[in-house]
């Protein structure tokens, strides 16, 4: 009990002398450093690089709900990935008669992505080409009268499995 207390005691007097030398206006003492460091803020990098895939583009288009897609590896399940799709429509397209059925969209979206999963490249990458041009072949005869000009993948966050 003793040396929890001392060691609580000596805790809080680290804590106010680094609090009186983190002011930032003291003059550094001779014989002692202080240390410059500036600690990146990978969060920030995170959230505007999100921000740029994410972005509205200035056409006609509709985000479909985010989906799970399952990655194999030789034929084998390793991973999901976490995809939001985005549709991008003519320019004469009713988007609003596309997002009333995005549930059948969807629907059709995840049957093709188990018939054709994603192929892992890379521990942390993976080729989704073949599942995009099946998708968009499925999507182009569903919407007929709002015509879909291409599908894009947006995201791509791979879990691998466990084991």
């Amino acid at each position: 009990m003793i040396r929890a207390v001392l060691a609580l005691c000596m805790l809080v007097s680290l804590s106010l002398a680094g609090a009186g030398a983190a002011a930032g206006d003291t003059p550094a003492r001779p014989g002692h450093l202080r240390a410059q460091v500036e600690v990146p803020n990978d969060i920030r990098t995170f959230t505007e690089a999100a921000e740029q895939e994410f972005a509205p583009p200035g056409s006609n288009y509709v985000d479909l709900p985010p989906m799970v897609v399952p990655v194999t590896q030789a034929d084998r399940l390793v991973a999901y990935a976490f995809v939001t799709i985005r549709l991008h429509l003519a320019a004469n397209a009713d988007e609003w008669r596309v997002r009333e059925q995005a549930h059948f969209l969807m629907h059709e979206l995840v049957g093709v992505a188990h018939q054709t999963p994603f192929v892992r490249t890379s521990p942390t990458h993976f080729e989704s080409e073949p599942t995009r041009e099946q998708w968009e072949e499925g999507l182009r005869a569903r919407l007929t009268r709002d015509r879909l000009e291409r599908l894009e993948i947006l995201g791509g966050d791979m879990r691998p499995l466990r084991g």
